[in-house]
C-alpha cells in the first residue's frame, strides 16, 4: 500500500528522488522518523551523580551472571523464554496471514498489505495504550506483580486470537483477529523493561 501510494505522489518528490524505484521510496519514508528518535533520546534528562551512586550500590550487591542464572533459572526461562515464543507466534501470523488471505479468500496483496498494516498500527496504538492504563488502574493494587498479569492475560488472549484465525469466514475477521493478537502482545511488552528491573 505505501509503494503504491509513493508511486502516486512521485511528481511532488524532489527532482533526485523521482527517479528512483518505489521500493527504495518507501525505505527513504520508514527512515524518516530516525532523526526524531534520536533528538529525543538526546533530549532525556540524565541525572549522572545518583547514576554513579546506584551503579556503586549495584556494583557491591550485584551477583554475577552465573550465580543469578543459578538462583533464578526458572524465571528466566519464564521470562525470555515465554517472550521468545509470544514473539515467534507474532512473526508466524504475520508471515503466513498474507498467504492465507490471498489463496483462502482471493484477497489482492494491495489489500493485504493495507489490512494488515492498519491491524498492526491500531494494535500496536491500543496495546500502548492499555498497558499504561492498566499501570494507572491496577499499579497500586498489584504492585510488582502487575507487568507478569498483564503479560500473562496479553499472552493468553493472543493465543486465543490465534486459535480462532483458523475459523475466520472473511478477510476482515482475519484481519481483527490478527489486531486483537498484537493489542494482547503489545499491552504486555510495554510492561516488559519494568519487569525485567524487579527481577534484576
Amino acid at each position: 500500500a505505501m509503494v503504491q501510494s509513493l508511486g502516486a505522489l512521485r511528481p511532488l518528490l524532489p527532482a533526485a528522488l523521482q527517479g528512483l524505484e518505489a521500493w527504495r521510496l518507501a525505505f527513504l519514508v520508514v527512515a524518516l522518523p530516525g532523526p526524531l528518535v534520536a533528538l529525543a533520546v538526546l533530549l532525556i534528562r540524565l541525572h549522572p551523580q545518583r547514576a554513579s551512586r546506584e551503579a556503586a550500590g549495584a556494583a557491591v550487591h550485584s551477583p554475577s551472571l552465573r550465580d543469578y542464572a543459578r538462583d533464578h533459572m526458572r524465571c528466566m526461562v519464564g521470562v525470555f523464554g515465554g517472550s521468545g515464543l509470544a514473539g515467534l507466534g507474532l512473526a508466524a501470523s504475520g508471515n503466513w496471514l498474507p498467504i492465507i488471505a490471498a489463496r483462502s479468500f482471493g484477497a489482492d496483496p494491495t489489500a493485504v498489505g493495507r489490512g494488515m498494516g492498519m491491524g498492526y498500527l491500531l494494535g500496536t496504538a491500543a496495546g500502548a495504550t492499555l498497558g499504561a492504563l492498566g499501570v494507572r488502574l491496577l499499579g497500586r493494587r498489584l504492585g510488582l506483580a502487575l507487568p507478569m498479569r498483564v503479560i500473562a492475560v496479553g499472552t493468553g488472549l493472543a493465543a486465543v486470537a490465534a486459535g480462532l484465525m483458523p475459523l475466520a469466514h472473511s478477510v476482515g475477521a482475519l484481519y481483527l483477529l490478527f489486531g486483537v493478537q498484537v493489542t494482547a502482545l503489545i499491552a504486555g511488552s510495554v510492561l516488559l523493561p519494568t519487569l525485567l528491573q524487579a527481577i534484576t
